[in-house]
């Protein structure tokens, strides 16, 4: 006789949980997927859809930005590369405010040929804010006003990292104070480098 459990109901589905699914072919070995997987598959196969990915930075993390850039999104896989559309923030201020340098820590790529492709978060004013603060960048490429430097030269299979901004001498450099999380949101799409490659 088979034997049925009965689970509790939830409506709460977070990025790290576990589903269980049968994998495809002759023996249907069981395994265990992370929801963050199962969403992206879902996404990238449906056209025109877009992937978010949230992350905490802490205040020792920006304060060492320098020796350990903080990766944001993991390098997509062989042949793909990123969309970013838009970048939304929330510096959550508390009780000392940062006093990050000159130019304000960025996003940028972990290949040397296209890291002067970069994407601002903010200004240091606004990031060493004594108070709480949030902003939203819409990604315009050959927009002077937006927030990132030049065209969207594309990187096959390259990570996205946040990295220390820099003094007047443009020295990479930390902020030496501070104690407020940083939260990040970002809305991008995996492109296909190859023939089939699809703008959204």
């Amino acid at each position: 006789m088979s034997i049925i459990y009965s689970y509790p109901e939830t409506t709460s589905v977070t990025d790290s949980d576990l589903f269980i699914l049968s994998k495809h072919g002759t023996n249907k070995d069981t395994n265990t997927v992370k929801a963050e997987n199962i969403k992206n598959y879902v996404i990238a196969n449906s056209a025109g859809s877009w992937l978010t990915k949230e992350i905490t930075i802490t205040a020792a993390q920006l304060k060492d930005l320098v020796a350990n850039p903080v990766e944001v999104l993991a390098a997509p896989g062989q042949g793909k590369s990123y969309n970013i559309i838009q970048i939304a923030w929330y510096m959550d201020y508390g009780t000392t405010n940062f006093d990050f340098p000159l130019t304000a820590p960025k996003l940028t790529y972990s290949d040397p040929t296209i890291a002067a492709q970069t994407y601002s978060i903010g200004t240091s004013s606004d990031l060493n804010n004594t108070s709480s603060y949030a902003a939203l960048n819409n990604i315009s490429y050959g927009d002077p006003l937006s927030p990132v430097s030049g065209p969207g030269d594309i990187g096959a299979n390259v990570a996205l990292s946040l990295i220390a901004g820099e003094d007047g001498a443009a020295t990479p450099t930390d902020a030496t104070t501070g104690d407020g999380n940083l939260y990040l949101s970002i809305a991008y799409k995996v492109l296909d480098i190859s023939s089939s490659i699809k703008a959204y």
